[in-house]
């Protein structure tokens, strides 16, 4: 058990009394970040649905082939900086809460810093990795060229991903509730949008597909830091301001590795899943795994209030505030994961035959539709409990999350993918997240009292400093 806080900035230098995280109703504080997020969650369903039938449409299966023969690999590295720029929020939850604009300015450019650096890491690897991961993934040679074009466009889009991703946790966790929902709806609209208008208006045909992304995340990034400035960041920047932290960058680097060792098992896991799929499926079995619909994203609600109200509350002890959110928060994701279990089981036929008419298809995703819903239920206990420890410096603790899934999806891909063909690929997300999940709730339920205890030392602690400086 890892028994290290997260306090990397001095606890006396936060004025605690002006942090609405720390003060204001919980119900407030969901109301303002929670609520736009869950509208902008449900608004995604509809985009995405939107988004799958223009593919269909122009392209056939080409697309849901080449983004289910290439997306494991990417979301590797993906992950990566995304967990740094998650690490970066972590790491300066109390900054961006004081008075000191300035610093908070500096701290948000060593943020930039962090994960620009990442991305640029992944970028290299990708770059002279692109035959050996090819390889690896058994590619299929009828749209080698074809996903060897969307590889090398997606990390284009990479270093603006990583600055998109760093952007929208500070607005999510600074910005005021219209501000939240507009920056989060352009998050998840940028698929979309790019569809929209390099495919259906421009009819670039693959090429807008391909590329039609980088210049709509381009603009998203232009229009988050006006909404930053709104928020008094990136106001005033001084020439100092942009001197590298050195000691900041690495650290938020290491934080956010450490968090990715977790990604990185789910990573490796459906890197294997894809390429026995690859290897042992047909392609009508392949392009049928990539269609889905976002209706679990709401559960990444819990994880976003997490990372935004824990570790504040957390350092500050702030006891009786933490576990009410965290049973809400638990509570929540288990009604929603049934939710999401009853869509999936009930309405695979009728999406895949709006989409194909192919009665192969229909029946497959059908049958696939029901054993991912199966597997709702164990996800939004990882979502609500996963996120928790990594928020108070329990890092090695949620990897057995990541532990449980590489276990569960590596006797899907090689076991039962050879032995029983396209059901043991489906059955993946059941093995994988029924077991990291059922490892979640086991330590939460082990760990829970150590935790509060803690953060009861950490209001004692404060209550004592307090006193001394009186």
């Amino acid at each position: 058990m890892n028994k290290t806080r997260i306090t990397h900035y001095p606890v006396e230098d936060v004025d605690f009394e002006k942090n609405s995280i720390l003060n204001r109703n919980l119900f407030q504080i969901v109301l303002n970040i929670g609520a736009p997020l869950l509208a902008v969650q449900l608004i995604s369903i509809l985009l995405v649905s939107y988004t799958n039938d223009i593919y269909s449409k122009y392209f056939g299966k080409l697309v849901f082939l080449i983004t289910g023969v290439v997306n494991a690999a990417l979301s590797l590295f993906q992950g990566a900086y995304g967990s740094v720029s998650s690490a970066t929020w972590i790491r300066s939850a109390g900054t961006y809460a004081q008075e000191e604009q300035s610093y908070a300015n500096k701290v948000a450019v060593n943020s930039l810093y962090s994960v620009t650096l990442m991305v640029f890491l992944c970028i290299l690897i990708l770059l002279f990795g692109k035959n050996s991961l090819f390889r690896m993934m058994g590619i299929p040679q009828e749209i080698y060229r074809e996903a060897g074009m969307y590889y090398y466009t997606q990390m284009l889009l990479m270093p603006f991903g990583g600055i998109n991703n760093m952007l929208n946790i500070i607005i999510t966790a600074r910005g005021s509730r219209s501000m939240v929902f507009m920056e989060n709806l352009m998050h998840v609209s940028v698929q979309a949008t790019a569809a929209v208008v390099f495919i259906v208006v421009l009819r670039l045909g693959l090429w807008g597909f391909l590329l039609g992304s980088i210049p709509v995340a381009f603009l998203h990034i232009c229009i988050q830091i006006r909404l930053l400035q709104k928020c008094g960041f990136f106001v005033g920047l001084k020439k100092e301001s942009f001197k590298p932290e050195w000691r900041r960058i690495f650290g938020n680097v290491k934080y956010g590795c450490l968090m990715y060792l977790q990604m990185i098992l789910c990573c490796m896991s459906e890197m294997a899943i894809s390429a026995q799929s690859n290897r042992y499926l047909d392609m009508d079995a392949i392009a049928t795994v990539s269609v889905l619909l976002p209706v679990t994203g709401p559960l990444n609600i819990c994880s976003t209030l997490c990372s935004v109200f824990v570790p504040q509350n957390y350092g500050a002890g702030r006891t009786i505030r933490l576990r009410r959110f965290v049973s809400g928060s638990i509570r929540f994701a288990a009604m929603y994961g049934i939710g999401c279990v009853c869509f999936y089981v009930c309405a695979g036929k009728w999406y895949f035959s709006t989409l194909f008419k192919d009665p192969v298809m229909i029946a497959l995703g059908r049958e696939y539709w029901f054993w991912y819903g199966l597997s709702c239920l164990p996800l939004a206990m990882i979502c609500a409990i996963r996120f928790f420890f990594d928020s108070v410096g329990m890092a090695k603790v949620s990897m057995l999350s990541g532990i449980g899934e590489l276990l569960g999806r590596l006797v899907c891909a090689f076991w039962l993918i050879p032995s029983f063909g396209y059901i043991g690929r489906f059955v993946a997300p059941l093995f994988g997240w029924g077991l990291g999940g059922t490892l979640m709730i086991v330590m939460y339920f082990v760990l829970q009292k150590s935790v509060y205890q803690r953060c009861d030392e950490n209001a004692e602690k404060l209550k004592n400093r307090k006193a001394v400086a009186l």
